[in-house]
């Protein structure tokens, strides 16, 4: 079993170099022996395009047991997840998480994106809205970045919530700027930061 925000490090044999990346995983805490990643596909990657068109269906792989410190915690207090882009991928176990064992505590989801046809997972997280789970999506190219009203209008409809940011650097840096700037404390704040290339910044390697 894994929880929330967790990764796994998968391995494989790619024009004979064995090469690792790490993948948050996009299932449930208790996934019941199928683990998940998401994978973006990138063209001028080393081992994304593999993944996709290279390995052949009964070529093995080694997946690590899930790691990371990174956790968002679902146990006691409201959670806002602040994301963008591929950084969406730790908000979708705690969503999975809350309605496979549903959990009475109170969950907001902020995702940011360009265009919504960029944007994973915008379906099942709109599906997925109830009166405990809130879903926002903010298209940047139409509403641009988010400000400190929206900041602080969030914070007001989830009081005493433990903020998990993830996604671009810019963006966390906003982001939590505008969080401390409307009362949000310090210790609620928790950052993972992803490159370019959606790497978590303490690993440098493709995600």
């Amino acid at each position: 079993d894994a929880k929330p925000g967790q990764h796994v490090v998968v391995e494989g044999v790619v024009n004979g170099l064995r090469l690792r990346r790490p993948y948050t995983l996009s299932s449930p805490g208790d996934h019941r022996g199928r683990p998940r990643i998401t994978v973006k596909r990138e063209d001028r990657g080393a081992f994304s395009p593999w993944l996709f068109d290279g390995r052949r269906k009964d070529e093995p792989v080694r997946i690590t047991r899930p790691r990371g410190g990174y956790v968002i915690d679902l146990s006691s207090r409201p959670v806002v997840c602040m994301v963008a882009g591929i950084g969406v991928t730790p908000a979708i176990p705690a969503v999975r998480t809350v309605i496979a064992n549903e959990r009475p505590l109170q969950l907001c989801v902020h995702y940011s994106g360009k265009a919504r046809d960029q944007m994973a997972f915008i379906e099942e997280l709109e599906a997925a809205r109830n009166s405990r789970l809130e879903v926002v999506v903010r298209e940047t190219a139409l509403s641009g970045r988010i400000d400190a009203g929206e900041i602080s209008e969030i914070a007001r409809r989830v009081p005493d919530a433990d903020w998990y940011l993830c996604g671009p650097e810019a963006y966390l840096d906003n982001d939590a700027k505008l969080a401390r700037t409307v009362g949000v404390l310090d210790s609620r704040i928790h950052i993972e930061a992803f490159t370019s290339v959606g790497a978590p910044v303490s690993t440098a390697e493709e995600r």
